[in-house]
């Protein structure tokens, strides 16, 4: 039996995207387009001093302004590390410490995007700033600042167990990956490739 032959054969073949012109007229729909009825809108706050560590945090004037639903802070929130390839150190929120300008410190639900932002600018926080290191070559060196003091404590994602080697000071983690002989298996290749990637 002959199979039939079609004319709509996409591999190799330039495919339109049906969305290209919503997208190029800029009539696109994006998630934050949307509206509900009673919908929320939440805005973060952000850390802006780093490394440093927490020492006041006052939500009540944020609460207290008008359309203001809620306030959730590291404090409302379990204290559930979450999984990295190698630390697995970062919370949803900051909690007490504040490793990198970024860092969410809060996050604002209120009726409109207006109400929400000028609410995370009625947060207080207080900093107490930290030593830190701002290039590889400080972050490396003997004794400089810590950016994870407690890390031999962290746990390690399950998958890498079997690899991870603790590393000292700042370095994030170290691989070790031992499999066949390369020596070897490159010696008896009837063919052997290489090539510079332009790296």
């Amino acid at each position: 039996m002959t199979r039939p032959q079609t004319t709509h054969a996409p591999v190799g073949a330039r495919v339109p995207r049906l969305d290209a012109a919503a997208f190029a007229t800029g009539r696109a729909c994006y998630t934050t387009d949307m509206g509900l009825p009673g919908m929320l809108h939440c805005r973060l706050l952000y850390a802006e001093q780093a490394p440093a560590r927490i020492t006041g945090l006052d939500v009540s004037d944020a609460l207290g302004l008008p359309g203001v639903e809620a306030v959730v802070t590291a404090a409302d929130v379990p204290s559930m590390p979450m999984a990295g390839t190698s630390i697995s150190a970062r919370h949803l929120f900051a909690r007490g410490e504040v490793r990198c300008v970024g860092d969410v410190i809060a996050a604002v639900a209120a009726v409109d995007v207006a109400t929400a932002q000028r609410a995370t600018e009625l947060i207080r926080v207080v900093y107490d700033e930290r030593p830190a290191a701002y290039t590889l070559e400080a972050a490396l060196a003997p004794g400089a600042p810590l950016v994870h003091p407690g890390k031999a404590g962290y746990p390690v994602a399950s998958w890498m167990r079997r690899w991870f080697v603790e590393a000292p000071g700042n370095e994030a983690t170290h691989f070790r990956l031992r499999k066949g002989d390369v020596d070897a298996a490159t010696h008896d290749s009837s063919v052997q490739v290489s090539r510079n990637a332009g790296w």
